[in-house]
């Protein structure tokens, strides 16, 4: 679960840690999508599904910036 910039601010200044808990309904929600998704899993049909989480989790920069080093630091061809 993503942190908020102030639990961010907390954790990393002050060395607080907060405890995020869901409530009733994002609970039955998030068991609903395990649900599903088992479902969905048991049947062979989670390929398209795990794409889109995995392109949504990477980050433009990072690979860009990954790959820079890669070609500058370690001389592969571009």
């Amino acid at each position: 679960m993503a942190l908020t910039n102030l639990q961010s601010h907390l954790k990393s200044k002050h060395a607080i840690f907060v405890e995020v808990t869901l409530g009733k309904i994002q609970s039955k929600a998030l068991e609903q999508l395990k649900e599903l998704y088992d479902q969905a899993e048991s049947s062979g049909q989670t390929k398209e599904i795990d794409a889109r989480v995995f392109l949504r989790q990477l980050d433009p920069d990072v690979v860009n910036e990954a790959l820079v080093l890669l070609i500058v630091v370690q001389n592969l061809p571009f």
